[in-house]
C-alpha cells in the first residue's frame, strides 16, 4: 500500500482518479484524514465524510434527537396570545357599564374622554387574558365584571380567577399602551382601585395599541398599521424581591420599585409564560436530562457535523440547566463558561426571561473590567439561539424585529417566547456600548444602577455623581393619537447631550426630548410645531 501511495503522489490528478476507480483496496482503506486523504479524489472523500457523519449521528442518536426536537419545538398556545383589536373593543352592555364605572372619578370632560379611551383598552386587555387562559384549558371566571353584577367582592383583589386541578389563582391584568416609536411602553393604564391590590395575585400583562377614541369606536379608520393587543406573560409580584436580592451586590444594584410593588410600571422583560405554555420545550428537557453523559458526543465530532449544519447545542444545555461536559470545557472560551454557569446556577427551577435579561446585563458589566480578546456581546447570540444567520465575516447577525403573530419560526432565546424581541435588542445595545467603550471610558465605571425601565447609570467610585449610560425617551409625540415617544435606547457616546441640561437628546425628529423643563428642549419643540 505504501508503494502504491508513493506512486500515486507522483501522478497527475487524471491518472490518480483512474487508479482510484480500478483499485478497490484504495477505496476500502481510505478513512477520514488518513495517509491516503490528500491524494484521494473529492468524490471518495465526500463518501467517507458522509459515512462518518452518519456514524456519529447513529452513535448519539438520542442526543441529536433532543437537539432537533428542541430546535423545532413550537408553542401550541401561541395563537391565543393575540386577538384583533376590533373584536376586543366590541363591548356588550355589561362591558360598557364597567368602563363607565371606572371613569366615575373623572373631574372634567377632557379627563373623562382621555380616561375612557384608557379604560376601554384596559377592558379589552381583560377580555384577551380571559381568552388566553381559557384556550390553555384553565377554568376561568371574569371576576372584574362582578363590579357591575354584584356576584362577589372578588373584583377588589383580582380581575380573573384561574383554576385547574392544582391551582386556584387570582389574576390582576395590567394593560400597557404601546409607545409611538418603540415596541416598549411607559406605564400601565389601570383603574385606580387596582393600585391598592396586594402582592399575592398573579400579574398578567397585555401590550395594546395607542388609539384615539374615534378609532376604538369605529367612527374613523386609522391611516396607519395597528398591531393587535398581545399577552406579554405573567409574574408573581411576591417573587420580585427574590430577583433583586439575587442580583444586587456592591457592583450592581437593580431597583425595580424602590420597595413599592404597587408601581404603575413593570418592565416588559419581567414577564414570561407558564409551564403549560412551554409544554413542548419541557418535554424535550425532561428527556434530555435523562440522557447519560456517555450519550453526548465529543466536541470534535460536533464541529465535524457543524460544517454544514449550524444548529447550536449549548442553548439546550443552558435551558435544561445541565452542566457542560468536562470534555468540552477546553474548546469553549472561559468567559462563555462563566456566563453559562451563571445561568445554570441560578436559584430557580428553570431559567425565565427576567433572570436571563438581568444575567446578560450584569455579565456584560462584569466583562468591562476584563481584558479578554475573545469576548464580544455578539457572541451571546450563539449561546442562546438554536440557529442564527452569519454575516460575511462569519460573525452572528442580530435578527430583525419579529413579524406579526404568529411567528413560531422566529428564533427565541433558550426557546423562551420573546414577542418583543427583548433579548436580541439588549444584545444589540450591549454591542454598541462595547464598541464605544474606549471612546466613553466605559471601563472606568465601577458601580452600576439599573431601574428596570431601561435607565442605566454608572459611578467611577462610591463618592462620584451617577452618569447616565443608557436611557429611554420620556417625551410626547404628536402623531398617531399623541402617544408617548418611548424611543430606546439612548446611548452615551452615540446620541447627543443637550448643551443646556446635559441629558441625552432623543434623535426622533418629531420628538427631540431631553428633559421637560429644559429651555433648549422648549425651543426645539417649538421648531417642530412650526415645521
Amino acid at each position: 500500500m505504501d508503494e502504491i501511495s508513493t506512486k500515486l503522489r507522483k501522478c497527475n490528478e487524471k491518472t490518480r482518479d483512474y487508479y482510484w476507480e480500478r483499485i478497490k483496496i484504495l477505496r476500502d482503506e481510505l478513512s477520514y484524514k488518513d495517509h491516503l486523504w490528500d491524494i484521494a479524489p473529492v468524490e471518495e472523500k465526500n463518501k467517507v465524510i458522509e459515512e462518518r457523519k452518519k456514524g456519529i449521528k447513529q452513535k448519539y442518536c438520542t442526543f441529536f434527537n433532543c437537539v432537533d426536537r428542541f430546535n423545532k419545538s413550537n408553542y401550541p398556545f401561541e395563537k391565543s396570545l393575540s386577538e384583533s383589536w376590533q373584536s376586543l373593543y366590541d363591548f356588550d352592555e355589561l362591558d360598557c357599564n364597567l368602563i363607565e364605572n371606572w371613569c366615575a372619578d373623572a373631574i372634567n370632560t377632557d379627563y373623562y374622554e382621555s380616561k375612557k379611551v384608557q379604560m376601554k383598552s384596559a377592558r379589552g386587555a381583560e377580555k384577551l387574558v380571559l381568552k388566553f387562559y381559557r384556550d390553555m384549558e384553565y377554568s376561568v371566571e371574569d371576576t372584574s365584571i362582578h363590579q357591575i353584577t354584584g356576584e362577589s367582592e372578588t373584583w377588589k383583589t383580582g380581575d380573573i380567577r384561574i383554576k385547574d386541578e392544582n391551582n386556584d389563582l387570582l389574576c390582576d391584568v395590567k394593560n400597557a399602551r404601546k409607545a409611538v416609536n418603540s415596541s416598549a411602553y411607559s406605564e400601565f393604564c389601570v383603574p385606580s382601585f387596582k393600585k391598592n391590590r396586594g402582592n399575592d395575585v398573579l400579574i398578567t400583562a397585555v401590550l395594546s395599541p395607542y388609539l384615539r377614541q374615534e378609532f376604538i369606536n369605529g367612527t374613523r379608520e386609522p391611516k396607519f398599521p395597528v398591531e393587535n393587543p398581545i399577552v406579554l406573560g405573567e409574574f408573581e409580584s411576591k417573587k420580585l424581591f427574590d430577583l433583586e436580592a439575587y442580583f444586587n451586590d456592591e457592583m450592581f444594584c437593580i431597583g425595580l420599585f424602590g420597595g413599592n410593588v404597587k408601581s404603575s410600571y413593570f418592565p416588559p422583560w419581567l414577564f414570561d409564560y407558564n409551564e403549560r405554555f412551554y409544554e413542548k420545550q419541557n418535554e424535550v428537557i425532561f428527556d434530555f436530562l435523562k440522557l447519560e453523559d456517555s450519550g453526548i458526543p465529543d466536541w470534535e465530532e460536533l464541529e465535524f457535523l457543524n460544517n454544514d449544519n449550524d444548529v447550536k447545542v449549548l442553548p439546550l444545555f443552558i435551558a435544561s440547566k445541565r452542566k457542560i461536559p468536562d470534555k468540552w470545557i477546553s474548546y469553549i472560551p472561559s468567559w462563555q463558561i462563566d456566563f453559562i454557569n451563571l445561568l445554570i446556577d441560578m436559584p430557580t427551577l428553570k431559567i425565565t426571561l427576567p433572570y436571563l435579561f438581568i444575567s446578560l446585563l450584569k455579565h456584560f458589566l462584569l466583562m468591562l473590567s476584563c481584558e479578554d480578546e475573545t469576548y464580544s456581546p455578539r457572541q451571546y447570540i450563539d449561546l442562546m439561539y438554536m440557529n442564527h444567520t452569519k454575516d460575511r465575516s462569519g460573525h452572528r447577525e442580530f435578527s430583525e424585529p419579529p413579524p406579526s403573530l404568529p411567528y413560531s419560526t422566529a428564533q427565541q432565546p433558550l426557546k423562551l417566547y420573546d414577542p418583543l424581541d427583548i433579548i436580541n435588542a439588549l444584545c444589540k445595545t450591549l454591542e454598541i456600548l462595547w464598541d464605544s467603550r474606549e471612546a466613553i471610558s466605559l471601563s472606568s465605571f465601577k458601580i452600576f444602577y439599573f431601574n428596570g425601565k431601561g435607565l442605566l447609570k454608572g459611578k467611577r467610585d462610591k463618592d462620584d455623581q451617577p452618569k447616565t449610560i443608557l436611557a429611554y425617551c420620556g417625551g410626547q409625540v404628536e402623531q398617531r393619537g399623541n402617544g408617548k415617544c418611548g424611543y430606546k435606547p439612548l446611548i452615551i457616546g452615540k446620541h447627543k447631550n443637550c448643551k443646556s441640561c446635559g441629558r441625552l437628546i432623543c434623535p426622533n425628529k418629531n420628538c427631540q426630548y431631553c428633559s421637560k423643563d429644559c429651555k433648549e428642549y422648549q425651543r426645539r419643540k417649538q421648531k417642530i410645531k412650526i415645521g
